[in-house]
């Protein structure tokens, strides 16, 4: 997916739907590139685990650097602590100025690690 933000608190999310146990491990995450980014807001990705009830069951986050121009590559492992049914992968920009692009998110299987 692609998408870009302008200034304000700006997030996008797709959510997997997908059971798991605790020891599953994943790969994620993304290119973004920035545009007069401000240092100091949040500019990340987020990898969070959810249960039946919606309980997090874990997150992980990865963040780019405001002041890089062109594309960067960031990537990561997550794992949840418990069960879960669900995943949201989100995309976060959140500053008073500037813009980012978010563009090729994957997420990835490892396996189980018990």
């Amino acid at each position: 997916c692609s998408v870009v933000f302008g200034p304000g608190n700006r997030a996008a999310f797709q959510q997997v739907n997908r059971t798991g146990v605790a020891g599953d491990v994943y790969s994620f995450g993304m290119y973004s590139a920035s545009q007069n980014a401000p240092i100091g807001g949040n500019y990340r990705i987020e990898l969070s685990f959810f249960n039946n009830l919606n309980k997090p069951m874990g997150k992980s986050s990865l963040y780019f650097n405001p002041l890089t121009h062109g594309f960067e590559f960031a990537s990561g492992s997550a794992g949840p602590t418990g069960n879960y049914n669900k995943i949201i992968f989100k995309f976060i920009y959140n500053n008073t100025s500037g813009r980012a692009w978010f563009d090729d998110a994957f997420l990835y299987f490892l396996g189980n690690i018990p």
